[in-house]
């Protein structure tokens, strides 16, 4: 489970890098794996200490898939765009899993359970991920029938 974000456990993330700007990309892996998010609160600490613009720190957080400003979905559903993956027909996959969920690809459902996303996964067409580093690959006609495979089992 990820931390609650504070400035001085950020200050130390920051610093483990030297707080050089150069290192802004593994910093924010470093927030992601403590966070789990990386907030404006963030995004202005980091731009403070790293001597560099706001807009210049979003940028590289809304350009990279791995990071995120807002917490992610107990259960992350991965769907592969590779060229390979849509010929085996994962635009279809993507648009079932986004409408059986009732939200947009990149969206968390209301009840923070799921959220899908593309991504490019090699020979991977369908990949859930859990908050707790757990994860599944799974047969395209499992992931069409289920959704989410965690839903309505009560271990998961």
């Amino acid at each position: 489970m990820a931390a609650r974000y504070t400035r001085e456990i950020a200050t130390e993330l920051i610093n483990k890098f030297g707080a050089r700007p150069e290192m802004l990309v593994q910093i924010l892996h470093l927030f992601m794996d403590r966070f789990g998010s990386i907030g404006d609160d963030a995004i202005r600490q980091l731009a403070g200490e790293l001597n560099l613009s706001r807009a210049e720190v979003h940028g590289v957080v809304s350009f990279y898939h791995d990071f995120r400003t807002v917490p992610a979905g107990r259960c992350v559903i991965k769907i592969c765009q590779a060229e390979s993956c849509q010929a085996m027909g994962s635009q279809a996959l993507t648009a079932h899993a986004s409408a059986s969920l009732g939200v947009s690809l990149h969206e968390t459902t209301e009840d923070g359970r799921d959220e899908p996303r593309t991504g490019l996964l090699p020979r991977q067409l369908c990949v859930f991920a859990r908050r707790d580093g757990r994860r599944s690959r799974l047969r395209q006609s499992r992931c069409e029938s289920t959704g989410c495979p965690h839903r309505g089992r009560a271990s998961e």
